[in-house]
């Protein structure tokens, strides 16, 4: 007490504490706070009788970590009270006796049905069914290359194929997915994983030639020993589904996919003129603009499955909104089979088709947007006494920039957006003031302004007079 009393500043009193006693920060600040009424004998008594009971709780403790027999009888004890407040019979019945089913094998839910496979002398494998085979008539190979035989089969087939290298690969008749391990020899050098890609880029350039077979490839990283071979395969996968959004049709290597851009491009510019194009049915500006979007995010760059993804859905959502607007939206199936396409290049087709079936409209351009300018301006009047009037309103509801509509409205009306709204809110507050007895402030609040100084601007630069005076003129109390 005789320190604190003596102490002349009040942030002295912590550090004259811990000078005169000894002690540390804390321990002063404690006893700073104490009151004078806690400094009497029962106080220090059940203070030191605390201090008693957390050591002897501490002892316990320690006692119990340090034996694990009373641990385990704590966790019983615990464990019965929870099961006591929270038990309940169970609903379930427990089977030990039961054989598991068997998982279902894949091929009893594949069809079976007669297929001709045909082998090429070059090595190149293709099975056909019979109604195709009918169709197709003499089977075309690439120059220099010619039928080695032909066979029979089924679609539940199987096919082993031996190299003289001793490997083997197997086939599923009836699966549209191949997987080969290939085994490089000790004297090859260079990116394994590129020449693989290459060799397989020369493979879906023919398929794609001769057969009209657009195939998909994904490399993973080169690897030493068997025990690595379902880290390829994994790797090989994630290769593939990046491939399925390579518009250039290149084999797509796990090494590079790692690398690739998890963010695509779609500037909120081209979203406004891809919808204006689609509502205004400027096919031609829609397909260019299409083609501009893939070729930034597909050709210019390699960008993640997951952006990919991402660039799709946005897409197809601006296209279903102007189709909407259109008074013509789109089927949701045929948005999925855009989102589920097995690759960009189907997608972007999915895509051209969609906006080749916006509906036309006969109107000129200048038409379309004076029609614009006049719902824009039809609106405005309609809300112009509610709070949240703004551009930034005005392009949530017609699906145009904020900067365009200043520029059509200008161009159309030869006047400014933001004076048109503040002329019609201006009429708003001046049928209030004539009718009710709210104040300047609450008219201003009704109408969506901060305060009563964005009424009174407007009333002196379109009116030449306050509110005030307004409403002394022309209001219900009027002489």
């Amino acid at each position: 007490i005789a320190i604190i009393r003596e102490t002349e500043m009040e942030n002295e009193v912590v550090p004259n504490l811990m000078i005169g006693f000894g002690i540390d920060e804390i321990q002063a600040e404690f006893v700073a706070e104490i009151k004078l009424r806690n400094i009497n004998k029962e106080y220090i008594l059940k203070q030191t009788k605390a201090i008693s009971q957390l050591e002897k709780e501490i002892a316990d403790l320690r006692s119990t970590l340090d034996s694990p027999r009373k641990l385990k009888n704590v966790i019983i004890k615990e464990l019965e009270e929870v099961s006591k407040k929270y038990g309940k019979p169970r609903l379930t019945e427990i089977i030990y006796d039961s054989q598991e089913a068997e998982p279902e094998a894949e091929e009893d839910n594949v069809p079976d049905y007669p297929v001709t496979v045909f082998l090429s002398r070059e090595g190149y494998l293709k099975k056909i069914t019979a109604q195709s085979l009918r169709m197709s008539g003499e089977q075309k190979f690439k120059e220099g290359d010619s039928l080695r035989f032909a066979r029979e089969a089924t679609n539940r087939g199987e096919i082993l194929v031996f190299s003289d290298q001793f490997q083997c690969y197997k086939l599923d008749m009836f699966n549209n997915q191949s997987l080969f391990i290939l085994c490089a020899k000790k004297t090859a050098a260079g990116q394994l994983d590129d020449s693989a890609a290459q060799r397989l880029e020369s493979v879906m350039d023919f398929a794609l030639r001769q057969f009209e077979l657009e195939l998909i490839c994904g490399v993973s990283q080169p690897e030493t020993g068997l025990t690595r071979w379902p880290m390829c395969f994994e790797e090989a996968e994630q290769a593939l589904e990046c491939a399925r959004y390579d518009s250039q049709g290149r084999a797509a290597c796990f090494r590079l996919t790692v690398r690739a851009d998890n963010d695509y491009v779609f500037p909120k510019e081209l979203e406004q003129r891809l919808f204006l194009a689609l509502c205004s049915a400027d096919q031609q500006e829609a397909h260019r603009l299409l083609a501009e979007l893939f070729r930034a995010n597909f050709a210019e760059r390699r960008i993640s499955r997951m952006a990919a993804g991402s660039f799709l859905y946005q897409l197809t959502a601006v296209m279903q909104q102007a189709a909407t607007t259109a008074g013509a939206p789109f089927r949701e199936d045929e948005l999925q089979k855009v989102l589920q396409a097995s690759s960009v290049t189907k997608a972007q087709n999915l895509l051209e088709l969609l906006i080749d079936r916006m509906p036309q409209r006969q109107e000129s351009g200048a038409n379309r947007t004076e029609k614009l300018v006049d719902r824009i301006a039809a609106y405005i009047d309609e809300h112009a006494d509610s709070k949240w009037l703004d551009l930034n309103t005005l392009s949530q509801e017609f699906g145009v920039t904020p900067q365009y509509i200043s520029n059509i409205f200008k161009k159309q009306r030869d006047e400014n957006v933001k004076d048109h709204i503040s002329k019609r809110k201006l009429a708003c507050a001046k049928e209030l003031m004539r009718t009710t007895d709210l104040s300047i402030r609450e008219i201003a609040a009704r109408l969506g302004y901060a305060s009563e100084t964005s009424i009174i601007r407007m009333f002196r630069k379109y009116e030449g007079i306050t509110p005030g005076e307004y409403r002394s003129r022309y209001g219900k109390h009027a002489d």
